[in-house]
């Protein structure tokens, strides 16, 4: 073997070598550093604790900005903004403020959040809890105290109220709270807490908008639009533009026919006999203007029919053209929606 080949082995063992050796040196030293990294993975690589949460804090910062243009820009139409009981005034306040807010619970949040423990992971586990108390808020009598953080996250998922970023972001804020829970030797400075508690803080002002009975009423009529759109013996459905319209939708079947759609979303007060009557009236006066003639009508509802409105049903479904109420509250009750649109078919 010449002496250069035998340089030319040297060169590519040595480093391989020098690598191992200093491994083998400086294992304790690199395995106290790693354990010491407060540091998460994310769909983009590696972050920084306090970034990621700085990260989270903006985009719910930003979703929360989106919702409130919406609510701003939205104007009173077949949803509901707020209810009136028989004979009361309007349950809800304006959209322009935080609606149905119940301020004992508001103020425990704002409570928890601002409160200062002892060090960073006393303020990052309040502030968890904090976003915890929102949700359950969020759900309203739907769950039960103590209820499995993973549940609690479904549940709001599977209600469709939500979008999924503000979903993944409750999720993301949820990872960090196990970060410094369950990592062990992650280690958190004053400013990262602060990053969190600001990220949990724009989470929970973006769930206190999507209770406002506007956002909840225009989240319902996009599911109802959805679910139309999923028939087959839907040709076309025309949503109107502006809020002064007098109805939601107005969808061709397969023969030809026309129905106009009004969807009503509740949040205590049940829809009335009486105000389905107006309601109906309404939206065939805003369409004949449109086509030009009368056509079927159909409510429909997330609140069960109380008994004035099914005697509404029974009287009224059989005109023509015909007007029906229905309640619909998911793909669960999609054959309640066909079998109604096959009965505006005559």
């Amino acid at each position: 073997m010449s002496w250069d080949l035998a340089l030319e082995y040297i060169k590519s063992l040595i480093w391989p070598v020098i690598v191992l050796t200093l491994i083998l040196t400086f294992k304790k030293q690199v395995g106290g550093l790693i354990g010491r990294l407060n540091s998460v993975e994310t769909p983009v690589g590696s972050a920084n604790f306090g970034e990621k949460a700085d990260a989270v804090g903006q985009v719910a910062a930003e979703i929360g900005d989106e919702i409130s243009l919406q609510l701003a820009s939205s104007e009173p139409s077949g949803s509901d903004n707020g209810e009136k009981p028989e004979g009361g005034e309007n349950l809800g306040d304006s959209h322009h403020d935080r609606l149905d807010v119940d301020n004992d619970v508001e103020v425990r949040i704002r409570s928890l959040i601002s409160r200062e423990g002892p060090d960073p992971t006393s303020i990052v586990l309040n502030s968890w809890r904090a976003v915890e108390q929102a949700m359950a808020k969020s759900l309203r009598d739907d769950v039960g105290k103590n209820v499995p953080i993973g549940y609690l996250i479904n549940t709001l998922a599977n209600q469709g109220l939500l979008s999924s970023q503000l979903i993944a972001l409750v999720n993301d804020l949820f990872e960090l709270r196990n970060q410094v829970v369950h990592g062990a030797g992650v280690v958190i400075t004053a400013e990262d807490a602060e990053s969190y508690q600001k990220a949990a803080k724009n989470v929970i002002d973006a769930l206190e908008l999507t209770e406002s009975p506007a956002y909840r009423a225009m989240k319902y009529e996009e599911k109802v639009y959805w679910a139309l759109h999923a028939l087959t013996s839907i040709d076309a459905i025309e949503r109107p533009f502006g809020g002064d319209a007098g109805y939601d939708a107005l969808v061709t079947l397969a023969g030809g026919k026309n129905v106009a759609i009004e969807t009503t979303y509740r949040m205590r007060q049940p829809l009335r006999g009486r105000e389905a009557e107006q309601r109906i009236d309404r939206v065939r006066e805003k369409v004949r203007l449109k086509v030009g003639r009368d056509v079927p009508v159909l409510i429909i509802t997330n609140s069960a029919l109380k008994p004035d409105v099914e005697e509404l049903n029974r009287v009224r479904s059989g005109e023509v053209p015909s007007a029906e109420v229905i309640q619909w509250n998911g793909q669960e009750d999609n054959d309640y929606l066909l079998r109604a649109l096959g009965r505006a078919m005559g």
